[in-house]
Order: C-alpha cells, then structure tokens, then sequence
C-alpha cells in the first residue's frame, strides 16, 4: 500500500488505516503543539513512535522524555502499552508521531525505549549490486516482544534502492 499526501499532516490525529481494514491495524499520525497533550485509554494495544519534536509519556504514575530532531538520522523513541493502561502524550515543543494500534488482549507492561535500545541493521547489502540495501531500525516485533501482535520499526529506504527485497513476512501486520 502506498499513501501519499501533498500537504503537510494537520494538528490533531489523522488516520491512514483503520482496524476494519486490510491492514487489521490502525495507524495514523498525531501533530501536537508545544504545550498541548492527549490521554488515550482504549481496549487496545498501543505504541506512539516520535517521528520529531520532544513528548513527554506519563501513565501509572511513570513518565518518560523523549526527543528527536531527524528521523532520518537519528533512531526513534517509542512508548508501547497494553490496553485500558491510560496514557498522557504531551508536547514540550511541537511534535508529530506514528501511532499504532491493535487488538491485543494479552496484559504485559508499559514499555518506553530510549533511541539507545533501537536494534539498527543494513539490509539487503551484496544483494543486486546493493540495489535494495536500506537501513532497519526495530524497536518491537513478535520475535523480541512475544506478547504484541505488532510490529514497530521503520525503514530507511536509501535514494534509488528497493525496498523489502529479497520478500519477507511477518507473522504480524506490518505497514
């Protein structure tokens, strides 16, 4: 699936996929103002990915900072949490991030990883004169975090590479 959009995301969330969808996931992205800040405690599985800006993650009376300046040159920083566990997302400066979501009703601990615990990988190198070599950056999937039945990471598909090549699959939905 590709999903192109000319104009810049407009504050608030703004869905891409929804759950009754092909992809079984929603996905969207949440533009936040310095200042502003959303609570969400739905009967879902949840991660917010920071895409850039600077958040501050608080639930169950633990919180976390984290910040980004590139997504591009810097690993992410995510928060994933079960369902029903509140969570305030709250910008200290503006902030865009990806936020997934699925059904999950397996009960496991909130998780925030600092760029630090971000598994980096090239992919595809010596494959096709590197024609799909393309930087991996995996925060969770089935294999590191049994319990999810998600999988959280993005690519970096480098200028005139392919990407996903050779196949591969997932036992989760992955967009």
């Amino acid at each position: 699936m590709i999903i192109r959009k000319q104009q810049p995301f407009e504050a608030g969330y703004t869905p891409i996929t929804t759950l009754d969808g092909p992809m079984l996931l929603d996905f969207g992205i949440l533009k936040l103002g310095k200042g502003e800040s959303v609570t969400c405690s739905l009967d879902l599985e949840r991660a917010w990915m920071l895409i850039k800006g600077e958040v501050r993650f608080s639930w169950e009376g633990k919180e976390a900072v984290g910040k980004r300046a590139s997504c591009i040159d810097e690993p992410p920083v995510v928060l994933h949490a079960p369902r029903h566990i509140p969570v305030k997302v709250q910008a200290l400066e503006d902030s865009e991030l990806a936020v997934e979501r699925c059904v999950n009703n397996q009960v496991f601990p909130v998780r925030f990883y600092a760029k630090g615990e971000v598994k980096t990988e090239i992919f595809g190198a010596g494959v096709l004169n590197e024609a799909s070599n393309r930087t991996v950056r995996t925060v969770f999937d089935g294999e590191s975090d049994p319990y999810s039945n998600m999988v959280m990471g993005e690519v970096i598909n480098h200028p005139g590479r392919w990407s996903s090549y050779p196949p591969h699959d997932h036992p989760h939905p992955e967009i």
